[in-house]
């Protein structure tokens, strides 16, 4: 599990009294509105560890997101938004609260510096 103390230095958007952008936000970490694990796998085959893309969860509510492992596999895990006034989300392991990026790198277990959106 990964922990960061003052994961993110900018002030974040709701400090500013604006609304949280779920759309700015998904586009920002390589947001595929159309794939399945199936098309994932093959837009990831042969990327570099820890290139991802986040997608809908097409086995229930959520998202899904699909990313390669440091071995060369590709994994795929899911999430879901659990504020959406702060943009606040939860993977299925308690520890995996925060925001997106955050969240991000707890599923991948990597720092924010290795993060490669597609």
């Amino acid at each position: 599990m990964a922990t960061f103390m003052n994961f993110d230095t900018n002030k974040g958007p709701e400090s500013r009294g604006e609304k949280f952008d779920l759309d700015a936000t998904l586009t920002n970490n390589a947001w595929r509105p159309n794939a399945d694990t199936c098309q994932a796998e093959k837009i990831l085959s042969g990327r570099a560890a820890y290139t991802y893309l986040l997608r809908p969860n097409t086995e229930g509510r959520g998202f899904s997101i699909s990313f390669v492992q440091p071995n060369g596999a590709v994994k795929h895990d899911n999430f879901t938004l659990i504020d959406p006034k702060y943009g606040i989300w939860r993977n299925g392991q308690i520890s995996h609260v925060g925001k997106l990026e955050k969240v991000i790198c707890d599923m991948m277990e990597c720092s924010p510096f290795d993060l490669r959106p597609l």
